[in-house]
């Protein structure tokens, strides 16, 4: 009997390692080897995630670095050098929209294709959400470079075609129209069977379908604000076309594209260079309407009132557009010119007020007088 019983365990054992080794075989496949891809709405995690995540290089060469500085928002010191207007390293975000956003969005919909016409039929919905994080990037990209390969991109991979035409804006422009009109479209259709979801795998709108046609309308907007002063016409229909569309544009903040994939993710983002600092003529014209965004985009000087009484308490020299008495919060913010000229040393004078080492008479401290980009608000961290 016990014999019987030994046999017994040693085959449920050999049939539970045998199933075993099956199993992990399956689990852990040599990615070279395998024959089934992941499916459509598993692989829109990855894109999703990739619109925000290199940003760090966007927002500190293109933005801090180029963008601020020519516009006149910011110096890329307490002044521009003469090299200001110079391009050196750049964002990435074109190689972005290639390699890691384009990427796994044209995969999904290459997939889908592929199925058969009672399994296309399931995914509709996630194929024309694809198309939307497609075009924000792509706006982004027109943006700083104008012209770019759009309707020819990806044919490397799948047509082996490597070299194609740049598109330009007014091309462009219809075309990203005719995608998200195709999208809305398809997301306002009443499907004859039961989409598949994105789930939780949209970390953004977890698949609401309504609040992806918003985000749609509201790129058809930031489109027509671009073509205002090029095609007024066409400005003014896609306008009218938003506004009969019954979802609309994003109006509330329960409907943002708010990209957030985690609470604790801080991104790869480190402090600024310098960091920038605020220009004359932008401070002075939000100081002079009063415009509340100063107090946000820009930090307050440190010539606060008891640091002011202590320069007058000593007969000491402060900056000569420091007023003696200071109103807050409008007299804590000043900003450098912006041209190059204007960073030597003015005529009858030994320094320049706006770069010159300002101490505390009582701390010994330096205390900076013009103003720094708001850091706290534009780290990307």
């Amino acid at each position: 009997m016990k014999a019987k019983i030994f046999i017994v365990i040693i085959s449920l054992c050999a049939l539970t390692l045998t199933s075993c080794r099956e199993r992990f075989a399956e689990i852990n496949q040599d990615q070279s080897r395998m024959t089934e891809a992941p499916a459509p709405n598993a692989l829109f995690v990855g894109p999703l995630f990739k619109l925000g995540d290199y940003q760090y290089t966007e927002w500190f060469y293109d933005n801090y670095q180029y963008i601020m500085p020519w516009a006149q928002v910011t110096n890329k010191g307490i002044f521009n050098g003469s090299d200001f207007n110079q391009v050196g390293a750049f964002g990435s975000r074109e190689h972005a929209m290639y390699i890691d956003i384009f990427d796994c969005l044209f995969e999904i919909r290459r997939q889908i294709d592929s199925y058969s016409a009672e399994d296309q039929a399931k995914y509709q919905n996630i194929r024309a959400i694809t198309y939307i994080p497609q075009v924000m990037q792509a706006l982004k990209v027109t943006d700083v470079y104008g012209s770019i390969v759009y309707t020819g991109s990806m044919k490397g991979r799948y047509e082996g075609v490597y070299t194609s035409t740049y598109d330009d804006q007014e091309t462009l422009f219809n075309v990203l129209l005719a995608e998200l009109d195709a999208t809305i479209e398809v997301l306002n259709t009443n499907h004859s069977v039961e989409q598949e979801a994105l789930g939780n795998r949209d970390f953004v709108y977890q698949g609401d379908e309504t609040k992806w046609i918003k985000l749609a309308n509201t790129l058809k907007l930031r489109i027509a604000t671009r073509l205002l002063s090029k095609d007024l016409a066409l400005a003014k229909s896609v306008i009218a076309e938003v506004i009969a569309d019954p979802s609309g544009p994003i109006t509330s903040i329960d409907d943002e594209f708010r990209w957030a994939p985690e609470t604790d993710y801080r991104g790869t983002a480190h402090d600024l260079w310098g960091p920038p600092m605020a220009t004359y003529n932008l401070t002075e014209f939000l100081k002079k309407n009063q415009d509340p965004r100063l107090r946000f985009w820009f930090e307050r000087n440190a010539f606060s009132q008891d640091i002011i009484d202590n320069f007058i308490d000593a007969a000491e020299e402060r900056p000569w557009f420091i007023p003696a008495t200071i109103t807050e919060p409008w007299d804590r913010y000043y900003g450098a010119p912006a041209s190059p000229d204007s960073s030597g040393v003015p005529l009858g004078q030994t320094h320049n007020d706006y770069s010159y080492d300002f101490k505390d008479p009582v701390s010994g401290n330096s205390v900076i007088q013009v103003s720094r980009l708001n850091r706290r608000l534009q780290n990307p961290q």
